[in-house]
């Protein structure tokens, strides 16, 4: 049996905590799982409003578990049950090709038997919970049920956001459950003081000696107040506000700078759909065929590329046709090019690979609906009809 189910890498995309504050905050999160996976809990829950820090946090928590724990994460919304224990039957280390969704389930559970008769563990990491078919989120309670019972050695772990698990408890298959795992644990947003930390970290990434240098004081008061001090809100909308900066060369950042560019990052999030969050309406009329690519980024951003080019270039690299920012993505990541069978992509030798699905890959011909994972890129390849 496979003794490592997933290959653990720094997911944490442009956040980094390398303030003192936060990284105590995290500490103390990632302490509360250890305590509560070590004593057997069935279910844990980690909220915050933020998907960069949770997966800072599952992914600090997974490397710290010894060899006799097996973790699997489900990092994105999967559309089915099939889809969902497909994925978690692969990082396994088992072919899903053919199996119905009750044979997925009886490989999993034999697994589960296996580690349990070993005095081994298993964490089954779900985020973006509240996203999840509710298909998928049935079968996690079937095996929390039993958990007990059967002594499998599973510990699930939820993330989300506090009110998508409060819609959960209410409405939701783990509802059924929810009260097993006691009071979730969660990461608050940023306080006024590190948001400024944050701002400041960014500042000195950027060139400049002092962060007065670049921003006037009362746009920083503006970019917590816009972002409500979630990490990711801070993050994005301090990057584009140095982006805008830098091409209009301007002085000072102003509040007004900081209005404008939270308002360009929320239009993009508005402009486009990805068939990945079903919450999002059916996509526009579109009077052309071919295939196009829809880029999300942590649900905050997105936009979309028609294919219809000889070949299109991803990676960190401005001159890239697909520019992906991000320290785990490689300046020249991948490259998606037309050949006789349909649209071919190849990993270009990047440092931490090229996904899709939950297979890493170094070339592969794409099918309508495969999901591209390039750090914390999610890219769906879908054909467009006439």
């Amino acid at each position: 049996m496979p003794q490592q189910a997933f290959s653990l890498r720094d997911t944490t995309g442009a956040f980094e905590t390398v303030f003192p504050s936060v990284a105590q905050r995290h500490d103390a999160a990632i302490l509360g799982l250890r305590e509560r996976f070590e004593r057997g809990d069935p279910l844990i829950v980690l909220t915050a409003d933020g998907a960069l820090e949770t997966n800072h946090v599952v992914c600090r928590l997974a490397q710290g578990l010894g060899p006799d724990v097996t973790v699997v994460r489900l990092t994105r919304p999967y559309k089915d049950a099939a889809d969902g224990m497909a994925a978690i039957t692969r990082s396994l280390g088992f072919d899903p090709a053919e199996l119905s969704v009750s044979d997925l389930q009886s490989v999993f559970r034999l697994f589960l038997d296996y580690q349990g008769s070993h005095n081994q563990r298993t964490l089954l990491a779900v985020e973006h919970a509240a996203q999840q078919s509710h298909w998928l989120l049935d079968i996690i309670r079937h095996l929390v049920e039993t958990a007990e019972t059967e002594k499998h050695g599973l510990t699930v772990l939820l993330t989300t956001r506090p009110a998508r698990y409060a819609q959960l408890q209410a409405e939701g298959p783990i509802a059924a459950v929810a009260e097993r795992a006691g009071q979730p644990l969660s990461l608050p947003p940023f306080t006024p003081t590190e948001t400024t930390e944050f701002v400041r970290q960014r500042v000195r990434a950027a060139g400049a000696a002092d962060i007065s240098q670049l921003f006037e004081f009362d746009a920083i008061s503006r970019l917590h107040e816009i972002s409500d001090g979630v990490p990711d809100e801070v993050a994005a909308i301090c990057c584009r506000c140095l982006q805008n900066a830098n091409l209009a060369e301007t002085g000072r950042i102003t509040e007004a700078a900081i209005t404008r560019a939270a308002s360009e990052i929320r239009a993009e999030n508005q402009d486009f759909r990805t068939s990945l969050d079903e919450t999002i309406n059916e996509p526009r009329g579109l009077s052309i065929t071919g295939h196009r690519l829809v880029i999300r980024l942590n649900d905050r951003w997105v936009r979309e590329l028609l294919l219809d080019k000889g070949s299109v270039m991803l990676g960190r690299s401005d001159s890239c046709d697909i520019s992906l920012p991000g320290h785990t993505v490689s300046r020249r990541h991948a490259l998606i090019s037309t050949g006789e069978t349909g649209h071919v992509l190849r990993d270009l030798a990047s440092r931490n690979g090229t996904f899709v699905g939950d297979q890493r890959v170094r070339e592969t011909v794409l099918k309508p609906d495969d999901v591209i994972r390039i750090g914390d890129f999610l890219i769906e390849y879908e054909s467009i009809a006439g």
